[in-house]
């Protein structure tokens, strides 16, 4: 008698066991036969979690679509973000305040797709839209704190505004919980997908002294835990030999350090070498090796590309000093998404789940959001 095979059960059940699978086992089992290709293929579940994975995305079990539906607003998202073009812009104000008598801006923070501002006594968030996650365009504020605000931080998830209090000899954080309107500041809980929480990429900004460069060195966080998670003595120092060749990549170049929400998950804006282009810079290596298998593109609006070649990097002054003492090696790979800059005279940039922000500098805020 012929044995039995795993794709001798019904195709229902052998789909159920497979969403037992985490998305990298699922990848794995595609090349193993053409009959489980096609399966995972066309099951809406399997290949929206692929898609999902391959995106650094979450689902979300609360949104009312299907599967099927997420999966479409998936790839169109996807898409938006390596293909384009824009297709929404819109203008914020930076200003605090009622018209006529604006308060002097404090501090600004851009947390997913929720951008704030502070005054001394007051704060005003926008939420930024989202045409293919359902999300739209809403502005609310809390007035009235009885001390002056320094700085603060959100999280939308827990309901959760974090402040720090300006006037006293040790600066003070005052946790607050509760808003004026707790369903406006609750999270989006009808998006289909969100960005995941569980790696993102850390940005260490190295600032020499003339006539060396500055420069960014990119480590994905789950890179840093493995070396503090791994079996090492209590104290023990890793070599840069351990983690830096293999987990990191050293650019020489520095972002503003005013605006400084240009990272997002595993996402970084850069201002480009000319001005009239905008950088994404995508570190999921998932994301990374999907598209080494495709040529680089590019049309009049957008260029697409891979970096994945090793960089030795020194630099040396006109006096012969080298600024390390030996050359530094990075690879970490990452892709490129070039995008054209609708304000080309200004260069500060934010990104968030959705868009890609503008800062005219002195004047507003400016945001487009490229069909996400």
């Amino acid at each position: 008698m012929k044995p039995k095979s795993l794709l001798d059960l019904p195709t229902e059940l052998v789909t159920r066991i497979f969403e037992y699978l985490d998305e990298p086992s699922l990848l794995r089992c595609k090349p193993v036969s053409r009959s489980i290709l096609t399966l995972i293929e066309q099951s809406i579940s399997l290949k929206y979690s692929i898609e999902l994975y391959a995106a650094n995305l979450l689902d979300n079990s609360d949104s009312p679509l299907s599967k099927s539906a997420r999966l479409r607003l998936l790839e169109e998202h996807q898409r938006a973000w390596t293909e384009g073009p824009w297709s929404y812009r819109t203008k914020i104000p930076l200003v605090i305040g009622a018209a006529g008598s604006p308060s002097p801006l404090r501090a600004w923070e851009l947390t997913n797709s929720t951008f704030g501002v502070a005054g001394d006594h007051n704060i005003r968030f926008v939420q930024l839209p989202s045409l293919l996650r359902g999300i739209e365009k809403h502005e609310w504020g809390l007035e009235g704190f009885d001390f002056r605000i320094r700085d603060f931080a959100t999280d939308r998830s827990q309901d959760l505004l974090v402040l720090l209090e300006r006037e006293t000899i040790m600066p003070c954080l005052s946790i607050r919980t509760e808003c004026s309107s707790p369903s406006e500041f609750a999270y989006c809980k009808n998006a289909p997908f969100t960005t995941s929480w569980n790696d993102r990429i850390y940005v260490i900004t190295i600032t020499s002294i003339p006539p060396y460069p500055d420069l960014m060195l990119f480590i994905h966080f789950s890179s840093l835990l493995s070396l503090v998670c791994s079996p090492t003595p209590p104290a023990y120092i890793f070599s840069w030999e351990e983690w830096g060749p293999m987990y990191t990549r050293m650019v020489p170049r520095m972002i503003s350090d005013t605006w400084f929400c240009y990272v997002h998950g595993l996402k970084v804006v850069i201002p480009h070498d000319m001005g009239s282009d905008i950088e994404v810079w995508d570190f999921h290596q998932p994301a990374v090796r999907r598209r080494s298998g495709i040529a680089r593109t590019s049309d009049k609006k957008l260029e697409t590309r891979n970096v994945a070649d090793s960089v030795s990097y020194n630099d040396v002054s006109e006096d012969g000093i080298n600024l390390f003492y030996k050359d530094v090696v990075t690879s970490l790979p990452y892709s490129i998404s070039t995008f054209k800059n609708p304000y080309p005279t200004y260069t500060e940039y934010m990104i968030s789940e959705d868009c890609l922000v503008v800062v005219l500098v002195g004047v507003s805020l400016r945001f487009r959001v490229s069909k996400a």
